[in-house]
């Protein structure tokens, strides 16, 4: 695509396809954009299902995707694309397909569980691995409440991991034992 007379690289709708589904599970389908998104990229005929069936798996992101489809075919009323009608869906779709419609009639998914979030991603990733990598990610990568809890210099900004596992540490020594058995996340 040219724009002003530059030459601009734009996904193929194929592309556009996988990266849409990807995208809506990682944000749980919380916005019915994403869903129709979803639901007018089902109606495109450019879109090749199988590469973005494919592309989803290789990503261990199947479990998601296909939900997401399921979403999108049963709320906008569009049929599955033909050449994914055929193949069985991931076991993990009706589990998705319920916390998306939770999520999505919240009116502030920031509001959710944390616990119905953390079931919601570890079921739209498709492999152990993938989600013991997400599960390492949720307790190790920081977040604003680090900052908030301990401020540091932009150049010291690495050591927020560290703070973040100090911080969840104290805060869990804080907790009776009852209540700490009742904070960890479902297994």
């Amino acid at each position: 695509m040219v724009v002003a007379g530059v030459g601009i690289r734009i996904p193929r709708a194929t592309h556009a396809a996988a990266l849409a589904l990807v995208h809506a599970a990682k944000h749980l389908w919380a916005s019915l954009e994403l869903v129709l998104s979803i639901a007018h990229l089902i109606e495109r005929d450019d879109v090749d299902w199988v590469e973005v069936r494919a592309l989803a798996v290789r990503a261990h992101a199947w479990n998601g995707a296909a939900a997401g489809l399921v979403l999108a075919s049963e709320l906008f009323e569009r049929e599955m694309p033909a050449p994914l009608r055929s193949r069985p869906l991931p076991a993990s779709v009706p589990l998705l397909r319920s916390a998306a419609c939770e999520f999505l009639s919240m009116p502030r998914v920031e509001d959710a569980s944390r616990a119905a979030e953390w079931r919601a991603h570890r079921a739209a990733l498709d492999t152990r691995t993938s989600r013991a990598r997400y599960a390492l990610a949720r307790v190790v990568e920081p977040t604003p409440v680090e900052w908030e809890w301990c401020a540091l210099p932009d150049t010291l900004a690495p050591l927020y991991a560290g703070v973040r596992l100090v911080r969840i540490c104290v805060a869990g020594m804080r907790l009776p034992f009852a209540q700490r058995k009742k904070a960890l996340p479902p297994r």
